[in-house]
């Protein structure tokens, strides 16, 4: 029960807040080269990022997977893969706030 609050009282019952959601924990069991070569067709020598430019093109070759993954979604194509979906959605959150905290630190734009 440490993970939710109780919000409203006793008559209101258990809500969970949404930054639960959102905590660095649940992101501690991705690791780049074991779940990245599963999403795409990538080398193991395109998986690290020296810079920020290969990072930025890391990150939007997991944008344009991504984006194929939900068109195939909205089309219900047999295609589709919730797991891979939700997997890809991950990766590029977290990639993507990698990549904010790396120009932050070097004082660049985030954005391209």
């Amino acid at each position: 029960m440490r993970d939710q609050e109780r919000i409203g009282g006793p008559r209101h019952g258990m809500r969970i807040t949404a930054a639960r959601y959102f905590e660095p924990r649940y992101d501690r069991r991705y690791d780049r080269h074991r779940d990245l070569p599963r999403l795409l067709p990538l080398l193991t020598e395109d998986l690290e990022t020296p810079t920020i430019d290969a990072h930025r093109q890391l990150m939007s070759l997991l944008k344009r997977a991504l984006r194929s993954e939900r068109l195939r979604a909205n089309q219900r194509h047999w295609t589709y893969d919730p797991a891979r979906h939700a997997a890809l959605a991950r990766a590029t959150r977290i990639e993507n706030a990698a990549l904010r905290r790396r120009c932050e630190r070097t004082g660049m734009d985030h954005r391209p």
